[in-house]
């Protein structure tokens, strides 16, 4: 009887070790459901230990066993669900066959992405919801992480527009920030007239995403032409730089040319 009793508890610890194994993968995704449905559903105020073990229906331990803190499950969710770094960056800035990027076709690509993205995902809303709302080493680490990860990107912006006086930083920084409280605002009352909750309001958003980029990138353009043709009508280069207010050394890139 006693040896019957030793084999059944061998191959119930057996049991025990392979379902773990097998498992575990599946009960941090859990534990990651949890996080996202308690700050969604309940707030962040409610937010904590024990009430991710009770939704995610894990032990205490094992959580602290797995990921060390309550902080490390909250910095594995955010890392997880960080889009604009793992995806809309990535997607956006590919070169092409030649080597190069296309900066207008992927500001505009960049711009729309995001914007989806944030409508579609609620653990997206949920990671800048949380920057608003804590202001924490934690937080503010995060948030520093991604200016500086995406700063290449803002590299290539910058050099793009600088000669022409135009900030891309701060116009970049409104297209973001506005993509993202038209997003978190939708639910509260339409905005402008507009109900962004819509299918049309959703394509009236993109469709302006585009139109402002395309403004954006021919307003460059256009003050090349103006450049070149007051240089063939022989205007001195002083005066073309103060009237379309770039750099004098820029105007004469276009006279070596």
């Amino acid at each position: 009887m006693k040896e019957e009793q030793d084999n059944m508890h061998e191959s119930t610890e057996s049991s025990d070790k392979k379902r773990l194994r097998r498992s575990k993968k599946l009960i941090n995704n859990e534990i990651m459901k949890a996080v996202s449905y308690i700050i969604g559903e309940q707030g962040f105020s409610r937010l904590g230990i024990n009430t991710v073990s009770e939704q995610a229906q894990v032990e205490k331990p094992y959580i602290y066993r797995n990921f060390g803190t309550f902080e490390k499950v909250l910095e594995e969710y955010i890392l997880k669900n960080d889009f604009w770094l793992r995806f809309i960056i990535q997607r956006s800035f590919q070169k092409n066959e030649e080597g190069y990027f296309d900066i207008h076709t992927t500001f505009t690509n960049l711009m729309v992405d995001l914007y989806k993205t944030m409508d579609d995902n609620r653990d997206f809303r949920n990671m800048i919801l949380w920057e608003l709302y804590e202001n924490t080493p934690f937080i503010r680490s995060n948030a520093e992480r991604r200016e500086i990860e995406s700063g290449e990107q803002m590299i290539l912006l910058h050099d793009h527009f600088k000669d022409v006086n135009i900030d891309i930083e701060a116009i970049t920084a409104l297209f973001i920030s506005g993509i993202y409280y038209l997003v978190l605002h939708k639910n509260v009352s339409t905005f402008c007239g507009i109900d962004y909750k819509t299918l049309e309001g959703k394509k009236r958003m993109i469709t302006a995403l585009k139109n402002l980029s395309d403004m954006l990138f021919e307003q460059a353009e256009q003050k090349k032409t103006i450049i070149k043709r007051m240089l063939a009508k022989g205007i001195d280069h002083q005066i073309i730089a103060e009237v379309v207010e770039v750099d004098k050394n820029y105007v004469m890139r276009f006279v070596e040319k």
